[in-house]
């Protein structure tokens, strides 16, 4: 008997802790992009109601946006940095916006 109920609280905790492990792995930062962005004077979000691009890109799995960002250098940077976080694109057209997708 103690042996099914150490069993049993022994299943519970492996799949608690692989719940919580597939949690924090879902959850994905963007701690360079987000840096590089404000270090060019922007505003970061991963909300994809911040696009500039809004509406053209709701079905687009917007990964992040930078708003009015100053520092033009910085557009192929944030590009590169869109790829490096998974983004399969990224718009920069309009100076000071960039948005990064995962599914272009």
């Amino acid at each position: 008997m103690r042996v099914r109920i150490l069993m049993a609280l022994s299943v519970a905790l492996l799949l608690a802790i692989g719940a919580t492990t597939a949690a924090a792995a879902k959850k994905q930062t963007f701690a360079a992009s987000q840096q590089l962005c404000e270090n060019a004077g922007g505003t970061f979000s991963t909300k994809a109601n911040s696009s500039f691009y809004r509406p053209f890109c709701e079905k687009q799995g917007v990964l992040w946006t930078c708003n009015s960002y100053t520092d033009s250098t910085a557009t192929q940077a944030l590009v590169q940095s869109c790829f490096g976080d998974g983004g399969q694109a990224a718009r920069t057209d309009v100076a000071g916006f960039a948005t990064c997708w995962k599914n272009p």
